[in-house]
């Protein structure tokens, strides 16, 4: 599968086809979903298989497997897509599995979705989190993007980031 970014610690690529089931675990976990939107098990089926079709027809950005270089373990998921329709804003996100927590994987997987945005020529970064959310905002700024205040999407309040 192509091999979109690595860090150090990381390679971050398309996803495959038999990687369906860890993506579907990733999102089993409540500790995970505690910040995310609430999907049912169907709902993220349609999100995999629709990343793979997106990826197949050469999509630019998308939702990408996050592995482990140490033992090739699935550690998670990043995401840089298109922020609200407008074409010129990206919104760089992840989700990684509890065992990764609290070891700077999710500031190494953040900085190096934007340096690869920033490589395809997009600037303008954004990202959201729930206000009860502190461990991802300080990612967030870990990683470079500035706390603007609190927006509503789809009816949840949520902090809003950018460069």
């Amino acid at each position: 599968m192509p091999i979109i970014t690595e860090t150090p610690r990381l390679i971050i690529r398309t996803f495959r086809p038999d990687e369906e089931e860890a993506y579907l675990a990733l999102f089993s976990d409540e500790r995970v979903n505690k910040h995310l939107p609430k999907r049912t098990v169907e709902e993220n089926r349609k999100i995999f298989l629709d990343t793979l079709k997106e990826d197949i027809d050469g999509a630019i950005f998308s939702k990408w497997a996050v592995i482990n270089k140490a033992d090739g373990d699935f550690t998670g998921m990043g995401l840089l897509r298109t922020y609200e329709n407008e074409p010129d804003k990206l919104e760089v996100g992840y989700c990684l599995h509890v065992k990764y927590w609290g070891q700077g994987i999710a500031t190494e997987l953040t900085k190096a979705l934007i340096a690869y945005a920033n490589s395809q020529g997009v600037r303008n970064i954004v990202a959201v989190t729930t206000p009860g959310n502190i461990a991802s905002q300080v990612v967030l700024e870990k990683a470079g993007l500035v706390k603007q205040g609190n927006i509503v999407r789809s009816n949840e309040e949520l902090v809003f980031f950018k460069m």
